[in-house]
């Protein structure tokens, strides 16, 4: 049984399910989250090798990119808030405590460059991957400029995408 909570201003819908409804559960809770400009926490009963108290923001303007890591995430044990822009995102961060942020960086709504610097102005020793569809070494510099702590690309393995996650918040601890 999995647990789904999504969080807006003035409304919480709780919803336990099984496993082979998440898809169209999820789907339909982000979709009422969005429409309402709020965000949305997945989190999962606890299993093994479970990190339980770490919360990640994941920042992208692809409903889909965001589902899927949410859920891949939310499968490895983080409880995950989602953000469908900056603004979005620094509402978010700035009403719970995150352990990582992850966040694109090319998006409709603000970009995840001045996302990351605001992100560190305000906590910074919070880490913070930039999540890209195009990685380039220029882009890979100056995410680091401004501040990010690595960088992933959108095209890597979800084995590497946890890997970059446990190694920022071990970084971090």
């Amino acid at each position: 049984m999995k647990l789904l909570t999504v969080s807006l201003v003035s409304l919480t819908i709780t919803s336990l399910y099984r496993a082979k409804e998440l898809k169209l559960s999820q789907e339909i809770t982000n979709s009422i989250v969005e429409f309402h400009s709020g965000f949305c926490t997945v989190t999962k009963a606890p299993q093994k090798e479970k990190m339980l108290g770490k919360n990640i923001l994941l920042v992208d303007d692809e409903k889909v990119i965001r589902a899927t890591y949410s859920l891949l995430l939310g499968e490895h044990g983080y409880s995950v808030v989602t953000a469908d822009c900056k603004e979005n995102a620094l509402a978010a961060f700035g009403s719970h405590a995150f352990d990582l942020v992850i966040t694109d960086l090319i998006m409709s709504g603000g970009d995840g460059f001045r996302l990351i610097e605001e992100i560190k102005d305000t906590s910074p020793h919070t880490p913070v991957i930039a999540f890209t569809g195009k990685l380039s070494t220029s882009v890979s510099e100056y995410v680091t400029l401004v501040g990010a702590d690595g960088v992933i690309e959108k095209s890597c393995t979800n084995e590497l995408f946890i890997a970059s996650v446990k190694h920022s918040l071990e970084a971090e601890a």
